[in-house]
């Protein structure tokens, strides 16, 4: 069950032609899927090796139905099934005769694969069982073709996954390579409870596009189906939102520290502006009173709750940078070209304290014992810069 790297070469082998008929040729390389099955490791736009594609880049050892529900259902990415309507133009996949197919309404790009069966001295070309996508049709996307296992008592999946993108000038799809979308793929069964085993094995077929020869071998677990699909269906059972993985979540953290920094500066600009306009009888400095309250407080804390769960070179950098850029959008609305040089250095240090604070919101959920000095050093900095402007020392 090893997806093994013995070569057959230069081995006569019957070739279902598309009228049933057989017709003999000579195979070129095949790798052992199992130990009663050897696949020709590419995919071919006819049936026949001389209409070689693309390079099979992944093999699936578990229950089709379950790889393919874990794809569309349960995976990280936005995977879904390619329609009919979806696949009327053929992309450019392969060096194979330094040809491109033809548009074709009726057939869509259709993609054969060739498996052998040595002890029962047979060979057949088998069509998709199914194909996904994701990304647009006419924008760029990762694109699967998946060949199920043609004997019942086998279980495994051959996939040809690329990344291509809708030429307008050509209206056909452009491969743009395989090796993206083969690790994409893997991402998508990396650290599951259902997978045994991923690794990659070398066979060779480095062929077409920038195959480097190298495929991805996955092995489920020998859940029942039963167990195994309701593995699957745990992340499904929350499909109203998206699932994240861990660098999206990352960067969603940063972002809402960056942009809540940014935002509460912003809303008391603004909002004292409108709240002055909407309420021309109230003394603005009574405005000025209700708001500032958001920014002596509500800065230094969202910069520490919100960098919880980040690094804390990551937290100083977003609250930084979320705060420093709503300093600059500030100006730029007020039109104010020109700062006095003490007027720099304060907001500077506004921003070294927000920084300070966040990197001892991230050490202190982190239980770091140096987290106290950090958001100490951080608050007495802001309450020194914010105290000296009303002593009229800035």
């Amino acid at each position: 069950m090893v997806l093994a790297t013995l070569i057959v070469a230069g081995v006569s082998v019957p070739v279902v032609n598309s009228d049933g008929g057989e017709r003999a040729a000579q195979s070129p390389e095949l790798v052992s899927v199992t130990d009663e099955t050897e696949l020709w490791p590419y995919t071919s736009q006819k049936l026949g090796f001389e209409g070689r594609t693309l390079a099979i880049n992944v093999v699936v050892y578990g229950d089709p139905a379950t790889v393919q529900q874990h794809l569309k259902e349960s995976s990280g990415g936005n995977w879904s099934e390619v329609t009919g309507n979806e696949t009327d133009v053929d992309p450019v996949e392969g060096p194979a005769n330094g040809t491109t197919t033809r548009w074709d309404v009726a057939g869509g790009a259709t993609r054969y694969v060739y498996v052998v069966d040595p002890v029962r001295d047979s060979g057949a070309w088998l069509t998709e069982s199914y194909q996904l996508h994701d990304g647009d049709y006419l924008g760029t996307r990762h694109h699967i073709r998946a060949y199920e296992a043609p004997r019942e008592d086998e279980q495994w999946v051959a996939m040809q996954t690329h990344h291509e993108h809708w030429d307008w000038f050509r209206l056909r799809h452009t491969v743009d390579g395989t090796r993206d979308s083969q690790s994409r793929l893997e991402r998508e069964f990396m650290d599951r409870p259902f997978v045994e085993d991923l690794s990659r094995t070398y066979v060779g077929n480095a062929k077409g596009s920038d195959a480097d020869g190298w495929v991805t071998v996955i092995r489920l677990r020998s859940f029942g189906a039963t167990a195994l699909l309701a593995i699957l269906a745990v992340p499904v059972l929350g499909r109203k939102r998206p699932t994240l993985d861990r660098d999206q979540v990352r960067w969603l953290r940063r972002g809402l520290l960056a942009g809540g920094l940014g935002g509460l500066y912003l809303g008391v600009r603004f909002g004292g502006i409108v709240a002055e306009r909407l309420l021309p009888g109230v003394d603005p400095l009574t405005i000025a009173a209700v708001f500032y309250p958001v920014l002596f407080v509500g800065l230094p804390v969202w910069a520490f709750l919100f960098a919880r769960k980040l690094s804390d070179g990551g937290a100083a950098v977003a609250a930084m940078s979320g705060f420093t850029g709503a300093v600059l959008v500030d100006y730029t609305y007020l039109q104010v070209q020109v700062l006095p040089l003490d007027t720099l250095v304060h907001r500077l240090a506004l921003v070294v304290a927000l920084g300070l604070v966040a990197v001892g919101g991230a050490r202190m959920e982190w239980q770091d014992p140096d987290a106290g000095r950090w958001l100490r050093a951080g608050v007495l900095l802001w309450l020194l810069a914010l105290g000296l402007p009303m002593l009229r020392f800035v």
